[in-house]
């Protein structure tokens, strides 16, 4: 697409040149009485001016096509509602100040007069924007909600939420319990470069990322199968960047929540101010809450990293560390808790047997 639109760029431009360096030519011509052919004093300025012409478009090409991919995203996330509210505001800031001109006869002030009403207008045209945007809510109930006369001010309707989904959350498999829980109230939107992701660790050559892609695939197909209206596939061309910075950019010109399990990735959407909802965080925070001198039941299931532990898991997969515990491998014991440990993957829980 970009090379399209760089040889676009490159022919108006030069073509601009050439005619512009053909007028010139007949300009010369005429206003210098050169003794030449007429159409060879046409022809070389209209080559040499062409020739300008896409030396400069080699230069600008590029600026303008991340010039129209900035716009373009700006219209992607304009609301229709504030678009139209923003040009009333604008049309009548506008009407005010010519108004205001011809009443006040400004074009008489002396030396600043003539450049008065175009300063005027710049200023109240802006104000007339702002303030049409900033009561974008009432004046849309207004105008949309047919409650004119009634004096209310009825909330304006506001558009489903949207949540992209990135691999990691997909592959996990958890989503789909959110989903049937009600929480993703809107569209769930699934990017065409997830789907390529996942195809190919699905197609690798190692047994577990092969496992890992698979899984995601049968998630995928259940979430489509499940709830068929919510899942949007989202097309786009391939930019040669990392999957998480396409999946950042993605989300913020869809004005998405970012679904995800993945830390890093986390963190960089926070820092962008796209709203997040982490897996993780939200099982851990629905966690039951273990405090410290409580009595636990846990199956030791494995050594500790450490010398005479023991290793267990909740029901909900918080892991338990039994201190001198590595005898007790294979059985279940009753322990008190005697410390918590929080971390980025989750909590950590440290007991001590009651019996040895």
């Amino acid at each position: 697409m970009n090379k399209v639109a760089n040889i676009l760029i490159y022919a108006v431009i030069t073509i601009m040149g050439l005619i512009g360096g053909w007028q010139l030519g007949i300009f010369i011509y005429e206003a210098f009485s050169i003794q030449l052919n007429a159409y060879l004093v046409y022809g070389f300025c209209a080559l040499i001016i062409g020739v300008i012409g896409f030396l400069f478009s080699l230069l600008v090409a590029q600026w303008l096509i991340k010039l129209g991919n900035t716009v373009r995203l700006a219209y992607q996330q304009l609301n229709l509602v504030d678009l139209f509210l923003g040009f009333a505001g604008l049309v009548i800031g506008l009407l005010v100040a010519y108004l205001t001109s011809l009443a006040s006869n400004i074009y008489a002030i002396p030396i600043v007069g003539p450049y008065l009403p175009a300063v005027l207008s710049v200023i109240l045209g802006y104000i007339g924007m702002t303030l049409f945007l900033s009561k974008r809510e009432e004046l849309s109930a207004l105008l949309f909600s047919g409650s004119w006369g009634k004096g209310e001010r009825s909330k304006a309707r506001r558009p489903d939420r949207r949540f992209l989904l990135d691999t990691n959350v997909i592959i996990d498999g958890r989503v789909v319990e959110v989903l049937k829980s009600g929480m993703l109230e809107g569209a769930v939107l699934i990017p065409s470069f997830v789907l390529t992701e996942l195809q190919y660790v699905a197609d690798s050559a190692d047994s577990i990322k092969r496992a890992r892609g698979r899984r995601g695939l049968e998630v995928l197909n259940r979430i489509q199968k499940d709830f068929p209206t919510k899942i949007e596939i989202i097309e786009t061309k391939g930019s040669g960047e990392a999957v998480d910075q396409r999946l950042v950019k993605l989300a913020k010109a869809q004005d998405a929540t970012l679904v995800t399990n993945d830390f890093n990735l986390a963190q960089i959407a926070r820092l962008q101010g796209i709203r997040l909802l982490n897996l993780n965080e939200l099982a851990n925070a629905l966690k039951p809450v273990v405090l410290p001198g409580e009595e636990i039941e846990i199956a030791v299931i494995k050594e500790g990293k450490e010398y005479d532990q023991g290793v267990g898991y909740l029901d909900d997969g918080t892991m338990v560390v039994i201190e001198e515990g590595r005898a007790l491998i294979g059985q279940t014991t009753v322990a008190v808790v005697t410390s918590i440990l929080a971390t980025s993957a989750g909590r950590m829980i440290f007991v001590r047997p009651l019996v040895k």
